[in-house]
């Protein structure tokens, strides 16, 4: 059920968290991890809480970046319920059960030499792994971000560092330009001039513009995206979205196993 494609299967590991820090509302995890996970940008790991009861399933949290060298993971985690919770509160020494990496993640081919990333809110998190190994490759991301206000903003210093530019937006104003950042994007067209493709993660509504945008300009655009899961592995089958595809039409795939990342012309947003 796992894509054969990636750098690296899963494996189920116990990774030490050494550092916990805030960053926004959320919390930044730094891991370090003995085995060689060797994660593709956009995948995720399945993390086990602890507590027992209700927090029994583990919960996906996407790969942030990945320091292969040094064996450092780093994870972006928004505490919005009682496990994710537990995760972001976690000390420096405790050992995190990990499941991954998982799902299948950015197509680093498909981002041309001239790629756009576009990040709501946590859905920033798997951008910044992205955004390095674009850098890497010589193609360094213009980055746009978004948020409802300026804690809500995720990996902005990461990916500052590792982007050709970086424009920000919050809704309320409070950092960069006001409003949505698809709005600021329809408000500066030129931004987009030339651009080879858009790689996003973010709410429904943020992908399903950009889906407009990229047909309006003749441009791939590819969209991990957000969905509740509780196996990982695409056995239970409660993450499938529905799709549109020439050859089958409608039809629905796994956004834990097929996805998460997904070409956004496939994917019924609305």
């Amino acid at each position: 059920m796992l894509d054969p494609s990636r750098e690296g299967g899963p494996e189920v590991f116990g990774a030490r968290l050494v550092h916990n820090a805030p960053e926004g509302r959320a919390r930044r995890l730094l891991l370090v991890v003995e085995e060689d996970i060797a994660p593709v940008p956009g995948q995720f790991l399945q993390l086990g809480v602890g507590g027992g009861g209700e927090t029994y399933l583990r919960r996906p949290i996407s790969i942030a970046d990945w320091d292969g060298a040094r064996g450092l993971l780093e994870l972006l985690v928004l505490p919005v319920g009682k496990g994710t919770g537990l995760l972001a509160s976690a000390q420096p020494g405790s050992i995190i059960d990990c499941l991954g990496p998982l799902g299948r993640g950015f197509d680093l081919d498909a981002a041309g030499p001239i790629p756009v990333l576009v990040g709501g809110g946590i859905g920033a998190a798997p951008l910044v792994y992205l955004a390095r190994r674009l850098a890497e490759r010589g193609c360094p991301p213009l980055t746009f971000l978004g948020a409802s206000d300026h804690p809500g903003l995720a990996g902005e210093k990461s990916l500052t560092a590792l982007s050709r530019g970086v424009v920000l937006a919050t809704e309320d104003g409070s950092r960069g330009a006001t409003g949505m950042i698809t709005e600021v994007m329809l408000r500066n067209p030129g931004e987009l001039e030339g651009a080879t493709a858009i790689m996003a993660c973010g709410p429904r509504g943020m992908l399903a513009a950009l889906k407009g945008m990229a047909r309006e300009r003749g441009i791939p655009a590819y969209g991990s995206l957000e969905e509740h899961m509780a196996c990982g592995v695409g056995a239970c089958l409660g993450c499938a979205v529905p799709m549109s595809r020439p050859e089958s039409g409608k039809s629905y795939l796994r956004v834990c196993a097929d996805g998460p990342v997904f070409p956004l012309e496939e994917v019924i947003l609305a």
